[in-house]
């Protein structure tokens, strides 16, 4: 996903939904910004969404890349994900229904 802004590319973002603890995304997310900022020549960030707040304290996790650099994936946790219970507000916003646990 890019945002663009008259047509400057401002930031992008490489969503992904975790289910479990899987540790070779601790050095493929690293890789998704890196090889979509050099693209897209923007900044970009890994947005991951844990519906599990097990999996979203282990993605929270900062990623040693070495020699002082970190890499942190943004995370969103089950506790960052509202609860619909109204069929009505589910049906005005399908992608949050679809996380809505």
């Amino acid at each position: 996903m890019l945002v663009v802004a008259k047509r400057t590319k401002l930031l992008g973002a490489i969503v992904e939904a975790q289910l479990r603890t899987e540790e070779r995304k601790r050095y493929t997310w690293p890789h998704y910004a890196t090889g979509a900022r050099a693209r897209h020549e923007c900044p970009f960030l890994v947005l991951v969404i844990a519906l599990d707040a097990a999996v979203a304290r282990w993605a929270r996790q900062p990623i040693d890349l070495g020699f002082g650099s970190v890499f942190r994936p943004h995370v969103i946790g089950p506790e960052g994900i509202p609860m619909l219970t109204d069929a009505d507000d589910a049906a005005r916003n399908l992608p949050m229904a679809a996380m809505s646990v």
